[in-house]
């Protein structure tokens, strides 16, 4: 699943304690564009998965934080969509609109392996490399100074993220870091 370096949408930030944490790999070629920040600039099919499907609120999260959409060499987009509003640690769904119409709603594996349990919603994704890789990152508490990264790849199939990589903080004491350089707890390399 390769993509061109367009973003028609800008990336949602997530708000935590007046800083805007922004995806950096997207940042450098995302532009703003007013109507990222409107549920009606969604395609249709793209917006029923996340107010039928899924229950989100889109009413809200739209317009907080926007949405993300890269054009793909294949002609299908793909959408990274806020579900809710939330201090730090917002649910989102990532999803595709093929050429033809067609949706895939992807998944994530919560821990390795074929049998692992899957959701199709991320907290706080992060697209990078075009698609082919999503990381995820959940806060363990307001401050955002701890918390977990599941870095996923794109399966074989195409339809879903699998768990490659698992960062954890467990001691929320001290100042905000990258969750990047959280120790490692798990990887499948």
């Amino acid at each position: 699943m390769a993509a061109t370096p367009s973003i028609r949408s800008t990336l949602f930030a997530a708000t935590c304690l007046g800083a805007i944490f922004v995806s950096t790999g997207l940042m450098s070629f995302a532009h703003a564009q007013d109507d990222s920040y409107e549920v009606s600039a969604l395609p249709t099919e793209i917006a029923a998965i996340g107010t039928g499907e899924l229950d989100c609120d889109l009413d809200d999260a739209i317009p907080s934080f926007g949405f993300q959409a890269l054009e793909l060499e294949d002609g299908g987009t793909l959408f990274n969509v806020p579900c809710q509003t939330a201090d730090v640690n917002i649910e989102a769904y990532i999803a595709k609109l093929e050429p033809d119409g067609g949706v895939t709603v992807f998944s994530f594996a919560t821990e390795p392996g074929d049998n692992a349990e899957a959701y199709k919603t991320a907290i706080n994704p992060e697209v990078l490399k075009n698609g082919l890789i999503v990381r995820s990152n959940s806060f363990y508490g307001p401050d955002a100074n701890c918390g977990v990264l599941d870095t996923h790849e794109l399966s074989e199939d195409g339809t879903a993220y699998d768990l490659v990589e698992r960062r954890e903080k467990t001691d929320c004491s001290g100042d905000y870091i990258p969750p990047v350089t959280y120790p490692v707890i798990w990887s499948a390399n």
